[in-house]
């Protein structure tokens, strides 16, 4: 029996015409499926935000969501932070390198890089494995052991806070409860 068929047969019995169940089977499916190019833990709402701010999500590079997974931070509020703000993704499949991480932020925090050249911006990884070439990047740390002169952004990615120290911009820290990633700052990690 062919699929147009079966999804006649199915209708009937639910007194529908093919065609609208095939329309809310599809709305079902795509109310299921994640945001193109974005992935969003522990909630996260788009908001009415200033023009230009981090959280205008419309003045964000949509294009950028066409070339990989995102990792979407929200900021104290729980608004999405644009993509452009704080880049996170992991490492390129094709390149082997999954199972390490990438967060880029502008200078100042909240300052779009999209504009930037890319060695005036902040890149950090998480590589504790050593899958780039020039790695491993990054090391465990507890809450109690961070510097005197960091400071919570009040960025949110699930449970992880984003950390800054106003005095070292060689590390930044991803805090989840009372452990935590010192991230390294690198050029490394580029990979065609």
């Amino acid at each position: 029996m062919s699929t147009v068929k079966r999804i006649e047969s199915v209708g009937r019995l639910l007194g529908m015409r093919w065609k609208w169940l095939v329309l809310v089977v599809a709305m079902m499916v795509s109310a299921c499926a994640p945001s193109a190019g974005a992935d969003l833990p522990g909630g996260g709402e788009e908001c009415d935000s200033d023009p230009g701010s981090a959280t205008d999500i419309s003045a964000e590079p949509k294009d950028w969501l066409d070339y990989g997974l995102y990792l979407r931070w929200t900021d104290s509020a729980g608004c999405l932070v644009r993509i452009d703000v704080i880049s996170h993704h992991r490492g390129a499949e094709h390149c082997g390198w999954e199972a390490m991480q990438f967060i880029t932020i502008g200078e100042p925090l909240g300052a779009s890089i999209a504009e930037e050249d890319l060695g005036e911006l902040g890149r950090y990884l998480w590589d504790p494995d050593g899958v780039l070439p020039d790695g491993p990047f990054g090391t465990e740390i507890e809450r109690a052991d961070l510097p005197a002169s960091s400071y919570d952004t009040g960025y949110r990615r699930g449970d992880d806070e984003l950390w800054l120290d106003e005095s070292d911009d060689s590390v930044i820290f991803v805090i989840n409860e009372g452990t935590g990633q010192a991230w390294e700052k690198s050029t490394s990690g580029l990979c065609a």
